[in-house]
C-alpha cells in the first residue's frame, strides 16, 4: 500500500532534473547519510556523502528496514528475496543489525518478561558478523544496489532508550 502511494524513489537531485526535463531519472543507487548507512551498489561500500550533498535526501520513495535476528539468516534472505521478487531496485532496503538483547541487560526485562525469554537462548546474544555479512552478501548476490547497510556494531545497552527518565 505504501508503494502503491508514493511510487518509484525519488531524490533531491532527481526532483530537480524532474523540475527541468519532465521526468523522473532513477539512478541505480541510494546515497547514504553521515557516514552511518551506506550503499552496497555492487562489491563495495560507497564511501559516505557529505551531509550537505542534496543527494542525501530522499524526497519521494519507500525503505523497507529489514532487523537481523540471531540465528536470522534464512529469515532475512527470505524476506530479501520477497523484496526483490516484488520491487526490484523500486524501493531502498536497510539491513539492521543492531538487535541488542536485553536477557543481561540489567533492569531492561520485568521479572516475566526474563521468564518468558529464557527458553530461548538464541535471543540472548547480538547477531554476528558472519551472520550479517552473510544477509549482506544474499544482497550483492541478487544484483541489489538500493540497499542500506550498517557498517559497525550498533547493538547494545548505550542504544538503548532510558524510557523511564
Amino acid at each position: 500500500e505504501m508503494f502503491r502511494q508514493v511510487g518509484k524513489p525519488l531524490t533531491e537531485n532527481e526532483s530537480r532534473k524532474n523540475d527541468k526535463e519532465g521526468s523522473i531519472i532513477t539512478q541505480g543507487g541510494m546515497p547514504s547519510t553521515e557516514g552511518q548507512i551506506g550503499n552496497i551498489g555492487g562489491i563495495t561500500k560507497d564511501e559516505p556523502k557529505e551531509s550537505g550533498d542534496v543527494g542525501c535526501i530522499i524526497k519521494r520513495g519507500v525503505i523497507v528496514r529489514h532487523l537481523v535476528l540471531p540465528l536470522g539468516v534464512k529469515n532475512a534472505c527470505g524476506v530479501i528475496d520477497y523484496l526483490a521478487e516484488t520491487y526490484g531496485e523500486n524501493i531502498y532496503i536497510s539491513i539492521m543489525n543492531q538487535y541488542t538483547p536485553l536477557f543481561d541487560v540489567p533492569g531492561a526485562l520485568r521479572p516475566e518478561q526474563r521468564r518468558r525469554l529464557e527458553p530461548y537462548p538464541e535471543l540472548h546474544r547480538k547477531v554476528t558478523k558472519r551472520e550479517y555479512d552473510r544477509v549482506i552478501g544474499h544482497c550483492l548476490e541478487l544484483g541489489l544496489s538500493s540497499v542500506f547497510v550498517q557498517e559497525d556494531d550498533a547493538s547494545g545497552a548505550d542504544f538503548i532508550p532510558t524510557w523511564n527518565e
